[in-house]
């Protein structure tokens, strides 16, 4: 059911673990949990095949990713809002996108804060469709996005914006908009997002981070990885 297991990620940093694979709901069994090691949460026993793949993959991903950077896995169960519960001292994050899932882990004395996320690259009707959910009016001043092509623009847009709220909200505990974001840069590999709105004391508006992303054929790969160190300024650096 899981194929292309790597351990390289599509953006390298050091310090962080890092498991990606591709898995096939259609082969999906009840067996497939004992089999990959993972636990089966009781939430999960009445849900579709294709949810069910997706989490065993995630939490396969996570578990290989621990064992790369502290020599041994350990369950990840549920927090109350969903997001998975790390174990003591790790911060991480999971994605899964259509037939591909993938985690990157780290000691928390190194980061505050992981995202991670893929995407398919979007097609110009459906990125057409989801601009005005996605995209700030700041969005549309980035000269360099708007060269990019919409499909490429909207899921980068996206895809970025995902990592990084991934990555702050286990200290800020906010939900956010994707308009409380925008894309001020885009470089050859990175892209830098401002914030829009206050979030805390140590996240103000107007902050920056640079945001890692490579891009596929037909997918999109960002990572964003907040150091456990505040600057003196208010810009971060977000790798």
């Amino acid at each position: 059911m899981l194929y292309d297991i790597s351990f390289t990620p599509p953006v390298a940093l050091a310090k962080i673990g890092y498991c990606g694979c591709h898995f096939r709901p259609e082969q999906f069994t009840e067996f497939a949990f004992e089999r990959y090691g993972v636990h089966q949460p009781a939430t999960l026993f009445n849900a579709v095949a294709k949810r069910k793949s997706e989490f065993l993959a995630g939490r396969y991903c996570s578990s290989r990713a621990l064992v790369n950077v502290f020599g041994t896995d350990s369950r990840i169960d549920i927090n109350p809002d969903r997001s998975p519960k790390w174990p003591h001292g790790v911060v991480g994050s999971i994605t899964h996108s259509k037939d591909r899932a993938a985690a990157i882990v780290a000691s928390d004395k190194e980061y505050i804060g992981l995202g991670i996320d893929f995407e398919k690259l979007m097609a110009f009707p459906q990125a057409q469709e989801l601009q005005h959910q996605i995209l700030a009016d700041q969005d549309l001043e980035c000269e360099e996005l708007r060269q990019c092509g919409t499909g490429f623009f909207i899921t980068l847009a996206f895809s970025a914006k995902e990592s990084l709220y991934k990555a702050l909200y286990p200290t800020t505990q906010q939900y956010m908009e994707f308009q409380d974001l925008y894309i001020k840069r885009v470089g050859t590999n990175a892209v830098t997002l401002s914030l829009l709105k206050t979030l805390n004391s140590n996240w103000q508006c107007g902050t920056d981070f640079e945001i890692l992303y490579a891009k596929y054929d037909d997918e999109i790969f960002t990572m964003a990885c907040l150091e456990n160190a505040l600057p003196a300024e208010s810009t971060r650096k977000i790798s």
